[in-house]
């Protein structure tokens, strides 16, 4: 179960990570044309968002918990995507502010 929660909050977070920076691929739209390019992406994360928030909290997961996985997740496919797609890389304030998102992973999930 965990798995699919993970896999669905994933879909999400590419989805996501489309609709936020994917219009900087073409410079040249104007506000609103990147703003519909953006909100043509938002209904589909959303459904897998939603469902994978759903069975995260029927699964035992704290709102907590949910919060800190996204964006652990979010991170995760952020920094491929910026490296590939914007030719971006990491630098290692970049690293060390991911080492903490890891860090408080761990703190929340703990018992």
């Amino acid at each position: 179960m965990i798995a699919l929660i993970i896999g669905l909050l994933v879909v999400a977070s590419i989805i996501q990570m489309i609709a936020w920076y994917g219009h900087f691929k073409y410079p040249n739209l104007s506000f609103n044309q990147a703003l519909i390019f953006s909100l043509l992406w938002v209904v589909p994360e959303y459904i897998f968002l939603v469902r994978g928030n759903q069975l995260g909290a029927r699964y035992g997961l704290s709102k907590y918990q949910l919060r800190i996985i996204s964006m652990i997740i979010s991170v995760v496919v952020f920094i491929p995507l910026a490296w590939i797609l914007f030719k971006e890389s990491p630098k290692p304030k970049h690293i060390a502010a991911f080492a903490l998102l890891l860090g408080a992973a761990y703190l929340v999930m703990s018992k």
